[in-house]
Parts: C-alpha cells; sequence; structure tokens
C-alpha cells in the first residue's frame, strides 16, 4: 500500500513538472508578439530629429528642442515611477506590479502633452490645435508610430534636368528633360554653450565708453561731491549711491554697443559709423549717466511723476549753456542750487586770492 502511494505521488510530480516545462517553453511566444521597449535615453535624440524636419519649424525652435524634451523625459520617468510604485502599495492581493511593462505607456501619456505643445507651436498652427495634436498622437502611437510628427515632414520639390530616353517612331532617343524629385528638408539647431561652458567672443569695443574706469571715477566723485553732502542723506544711501550707479554704467555700457550694432545692422551699415546717432558716441554713455543720477535725486526730493523728465532736461539745458559732458563732466545735480553771480560777488574770490597770495 505505501509503495502505490509513493509511485502515486512520484507520477503526480512528474505530470507537474512537465506541465511548467511546457508552460515554460510557450512564454517566449507570446512575449515574442509585445512591442519592443521604448529606450528612453535615446528618445529625445530621436524626436527632435524628427520634429526638426518638420514643416513650420525654424532653427530657434530646433534648438530648444532638446532642453524642452529632456525636462518632460525626466519628470515622466519620475512621476510615473511615483504611480507605478503607489499601485504597488495599494495591491492587496499577492500578485506582483511590473512597473517596466507599465513605463512606456505612462511615458507617453506624460511626454505627447510635451510634444505637442512644441508641435503646435509654430508659426502656422492651427488654433485647435493642442487638442487635435493629442488625438493624432495616440492614433498614430496605435498603429505603432511612436515618433510621428502632427505637421508632418517638411517635403520640398526640386526640378533638376536629366536625360530621359524616349521611343519616337520606334527609335530610342534621349531628351533632356525636367524631373521633379521630393525630398526632406529639415532645420539645424543653433550653436549652444553646455552647462559651465564659455563661449569665446570677441573683445569689446571701446568706442561708447573710452576709459572704464573714467566713469566709475566720476560715479564716485558725483556721489561724493553732491548726493551724500546732501542733507538727509544717510550713510546707508551714500554707499547705495555707488553701488547703484555702477549698475547703471554697466548696463549703460552694453546698452550703447547694442544699440549701436543693432543700428549699423538694420541700416546695412556694419563698418561705419552712422553720423548724428547718439547710440554711437559719447553722447550715449552721458545720457544715460545723467537719467541714472535723476533717478537717485528724485527719490530724494520727489516732485511728482514727471520728475525724472524735469531733471533730464534741466541737465541738458547745462549742457547747452556750456558744461562739459561725458566722464569730465561739471553738470550739476537737479537739487544742487547754483551760486548767484553779480558784479560784487563775482570780484570777491580774485581779492581774496590777491590778499592771499600778498600774505
Amino acid at each position: 500500500m505505501l509503495v502505490f502511494v509513493l509511485l502515486a505521488s512520484v507520477h503526480a510530480l512528474s505530470l507537474r513538472g512537465l506541465h511548467d516545462k511546457l508552460l515554460h517553453l510557450e512564454e517566449p511566444a507570446s512575449n515574442s508578439t509585445k512591442p519592443k521597449a521604448v529606450n528612453w535615453d535615446s528618445f529625445v535624440g530621436d524626436y527632435c530629429d524628427a520634429y526638426c524636419q518638420m514643416k513650420g519649424v525654424d532653427a530657434g525652435r530646433c534648438t530648444v528642442c532638446s532642453q524642452r524634451m529632456n525636462f518632460s523625459v525626466s519628470e515622466g520617468k519620475v512621476s510615473c515611477d511615483v504611480e507605478c510604485q503607489g499601485i504597488q502599495t495599494d495591491e492587496v492581493t499577492e500578485s506582483v506590479v511590473d512597473c517596466g511593462e507599465r513605463l512606456d505607456k505612462c511615458m507617453f501619456e506624460s511626454v505627447e502633452q510635451a510634444e505637442c505643445r512644441l508641435e503646435c507651436g509654430v508659426q502656422h498652427a492651427s488654433a485647435g490645435c493642442s487638442k487635435q495634436c493629442a488625438e493624432f498622437k495616440v492614433a498614430a502611437r496605435a498603429d505603432g508610430h511612436r515618433i510621428k510628427t502632427f505637421y508632418g515632414r517638411n517635403w520640398v520639390e526640386t526640378t533638376t534636368e536629366a536625360n530621359v530616353t524616349k521611343e519616337v517612331n520606334g527609335t530610342n532617343v534621349t531628351v533632356v528633360e525636367d524631373v521633379t524629385n521630393r525630398s526632406v528638408v529639415g532645420v539645424e539647431p543653433l550653436p549652444t554653450v553646455g552647462p559651465g561652458g564659455i563661449e569665446k567672443t570677441e573683445a569689446a569695443e571701446f568706442r561708447f565708453h573710452v576709459n572704464e574706469s573714467a566713469w566709475r571715477k566720476h560715479a564716485v566723485g558725483y556721489c561724493d561731491t553732491y548726493y551724500c553732502s546732501e542733507s538727509g542723506v544717510d550713510s546707508w544711501h551714500c554707499v547705495e549711491c555707488v553701488n547703484r550707479l555702477n549698475n547703471s554704467l554697466e548696463h549703460s555700457m552694453m546698452t550703447c554697443r547694442v544699440g549701436c550694432d543693432m543700428h549699423h545692422t538694420d541700416e546695412a551699415k556694419a563698418n561705419e559709423l552712422v553720423a548724428k546717432d547718439v547710440r554711437c558716441d559719447q553722447m550715449c554713455m552721458t545720457t544715460e549717466f545723467e537719467t541714472a543720477t535723476c533717478r537717485l535725486e528724485c527719490e530724494l526730493h520727489p516732485e511728482g511723476p514727471s520728475c525724472v523728465n524735469a531733471c533730464q532736461e534741466h541737465k541738458i539745458k547745462q549742457r547747452a549753456d556750456g558744461k562739459t559732458s561725458g566722464p569730465t563732466s561739471d553738470v550739476t545735480p537737479f537739487f544742487f542750487k547754483e551760486p548767484v553771480v553779480n558784479a560784487t560777488n563775482a570780484t570777491a574770490p580774485k581779492e581774496e586770492a590777491k590778499a592771499e597770495k600778498a600774505k
């Protein structure tokens, strides 16, 4: 009896083992029908190559594709990982949820939104592009197209001359005809500087600020001679005067240069100075400096919303009356009261100087 039980157990085990082996052999066949998993490490490069060949994409949008899609893919990986872990935690059965199998579907739901934002950002995009693009992406993925742009490739027809053989009156004759060819023409991304990289540029021209240190010295002189000597100015505002003027000078030096360069570009005169262009001479810096000082002066002595304009006109009038410009300008602040000069007190300094010299 015991021997019979043992033989029955062995037979059952062998059948179970055979059944498991058969199932194991069938698994590869079932997995072979599954689509291949997406390589998300190379997905951005593959997508941006297709995007830069889409109709309506210019070099600027092609350049930002990789940056924006890299962010979207990174965010999608984190979001999908968290979502799957939440499902694993909530699972009450003993079954195991495979996050790898869920990744692609979850990622496409996130990444396709970013794709549509890029593709619907081109100039000729229609008003309902966002909704239509989302539906288009789902349908294309169902057909097996994981990368397919909404507006399609930028096909361009080119006509060239080619030798064509034709039969004329039973004789083969070679003639030259126009042949139309269609090809995809994309755009190339603009050169960019990576994190930590330094782009080599040409040295800045100093025709707008012949001596930068002279302008900074002029800022210190203004604050020391006028602003910090005014009643009501404490030490903190005195220090801020120099800091703010230095920032204004740095900005002004760039503004004057770029303004002049842009003028040359617009006028197609890149290699010559334009006469009477205030952006291309020393007066640009003078005007910018006076504007910066007027802001400081109107904060100290506010005289209504038109204070800055009145201050600027006041300083322009001083220069028109003979005062100098540039980093050695002797233009006085808006609140500064010029001493009244008449026949009596005009000779007083001379008499005092003579008396001092006689001693």
